[in-house]
């Protein structure tokens, strides 16, 4: 049999050049001096957002994209290795820059600071948001809102020792400074269809944030199954909203919740309970919090029966 050894080329802005299969989309144009906008090189902030106009999808470069984004054909470059030849376009910019208020500061912990802002447009707790210190520097933060909240958004921002944005946040950050923002961005968020759908949240660092809201959205919702909320790497004593999540479940008959202060390897059977293959399991996982932690289980999920519709994942990178 005769090996396909031809290296795929890529055509982008009139130009088209031979890509190294050892590097990332992403990399490959910026090699080659093309501009292109980028973050996080992990496939979690979104920048660097392509559209496919030729040829076909890479693998692993949809992961974490809306249906709306998929159907545009953008793929996130970083993420993507071509096999074969690929034509590129700028991405249509879906949610452009707006200027939010902040409304609300307040310290949670000594690494957690709770920021409010007042956006323009409507959104989902478990989407985020992409916010600007300056027009070439910006961070992705997850969203966390009470429901009906009238665009009123909450984000959990952790403290991170060499975080540029994190401790310009913590040191500047006050109660009428406008923001820019793009966004929202992100599919992971509670529909009215999961009423009956048992729920299991997964969540490390400042994921608990989404999580949070989304965990309210369905309450709000009068969510009917159980709710199984797991904390990585927090203890029950010195989490930082500890009182709140003791809250939730004194009221909330069907929610229980798990701390774990390291990351378990394995699915614990207390989570997977619910979604047993042979029970034909309903269960909506979401995944929210840093993504070198988590990243593990979506695949022990989907190794557990689990499709993946049924499992949603809000990862950032600390910075």
């Amino acid at each position: 049999m005769k090996l396909n050894t031809a290296v795929p080329t890529v055509k982008f802005e009139d130009d088209k050049f031979d890509l190294d299969p050892q590097l990332s989309l992403l990399d490959n144009l910026l090699h080659a001096n093309k501009s292109i906008a980028y973050g996080c090189k992990s496939g979690v902030c979104q920048r660097c957002l392509l559209q496919i106009s030729d040829g076909d999808i890479p693998a692993n470069s949809q992961l974490g994209l809306s249906s709306v984004q998929k159907q545009q054909k953008l793929i996130m470059s970083c993420c993507a290795y071509p096999k074969q030849d690929i034509c590129l376009n700028q991405a249509p910019q879906l949610a452009p820059k707006q200027i939010a208020e902040v409304i609300g500061v307040t310290q949670l912990s000594e690494s957690i600071l709770k920021v409010n802002l007042q956006l323009n447009c409507s959104s989902h707790s478990g989407q985020f948001i992409r916010l600007y210190r300056s027009a070439s520097l910006a961070r992705c933060y997850s969203l966390s809102q009470s429901p009906n909240s009238d665009n009123t958004v909450e984000m959990h921002i952790q403290l991170h020792p060499n975080g540029v944005f994190s401790q310009w946040a913590f040191e500047r950050l006050q109660v009428g400074m406008p923001l820019a923002v793009e966004g929202p961005f992100g599919d992971c968020y509670y529909r009215k269809q999961y009423t009956n759908q048992p729920l299991l949240f997964i969540c490390a660092q400042s994921g608990f944030a989404p999580a949070l809201g989304i965990a309210r959205t369905a309450i709000a919702q009068d969510h009917a199954a159980p709710i199984t909320m797991v904390l990585i790497g927090h203890h029950m004593d010195r989490f930082y909203a500890a009182d709140e999540l003791a809250q939730l479940d004194t009221m909330h008959s069907n929610i229980r919740t798990y701390f774990y202060p390291e990351p378990p390897i394995e699915l614990k059977s207390e989570w997977k309970k619910q979604s047993e293959p042979d029970k034909g399991s309903t269960l909506q996982a979401f995944v929210c919090g840093p993504k070198p932690e988590l990243e593990i289980y979506p695949s022990l999920l989907q190794q557990q029966g689990l499709s993946s519709a049924q499992i949603h994942s809000e990862f950032f990178v600390n910075n």
